[in-house]
């Protein structure tokens, strides 16, 4: 199941408005599927998925973990056919918690970002790296208790054609955090999936 739909604000540039816009201070609206992995490392050279349930991600202690997302558009403007071109990622932040500040989100180093394609279909593929030595990610590496839940807040910063700022979409989902040796018996991988409404407007 999708989880809610986010709304997102954005202007878009005059060089582009006779392209993306019907008409002067019109509106229009567009709908972005972001999906969300977590990789770890996984002792031979790469990365793994990590297992996950209904509503979390089960992570290990100590781990190299890797933030892979990619972005998609689903809907255009019901008046025209349209496409907006993620030119590129201008960062990927994360941060345990929810509903955190700005200043709490960590820069993640960038592995890679390229335009690529899913189902035939157009879209927008973004790796970021985390390292288990960073101190902002020391929750992380605390084991979750039994009963308990953490959440983790993933924020994406895209560059848009046709629009004037960066698009920044914001995912919140849940881990679990296990000891590095931990085995899961019941193993499922399914990503987060999540859509975005992304609402421009003309600037004249």
């Amino acid at each position: 199941p999708r989880s809610m739909t986010t709304s997102v604000q954005g202007e878009l540039l005059s060089a582009d408005q006779a392209e993306l816009m019907s008409g002067s201070g019109s509106l229009q609206m567009f709908v972005f599927e972001v999906t969300m992995e977590i990789k770890e490392e996984d002792g031979r050279g790469g990365f793994g998925a990590v297992p996950k349930d209904r509503n979390c991600f089960k992570l290990r202690m100590n781990v190299e973990k890797q933030v892979c997302l990619t972005v998609q558009q689903v809907m255009g403007d019901r008046d025209r056919e349209q496409d907006l071109e993620v030119e590129r990622c201008f960062g990927v932040l994360i941060s345990p918690g929810r509903n955190v500040k700005h200043s709490d989100m960590q820069l993640l180093e960038m592995v890679s970002m390229g335009s690529g394609s899913v189902n035939d279909k157009k879209c927008y593929v973004i790796t970021g790296q985390c390292s288990p030595r960073e101190n902002a990610f020391e929750p992380l590496n605390v084991e979750t208790p039994r009963d308990a839940r953490l959440w983790l807040t993933v924020a994406v910063d895209l560059v848009v054609r046709g629009i004037k700022e960066p698009v920044r979409l914001v995912l919140e989902t849940q881990v679990k955090v296990f000891p590095a040796a931990e085995r899961f018996w019941t193993i499922s991988r399914r990503p987060l999936v999540q859509q975005f409404t992304l609402n421009l407007k003309e600037v004249l």
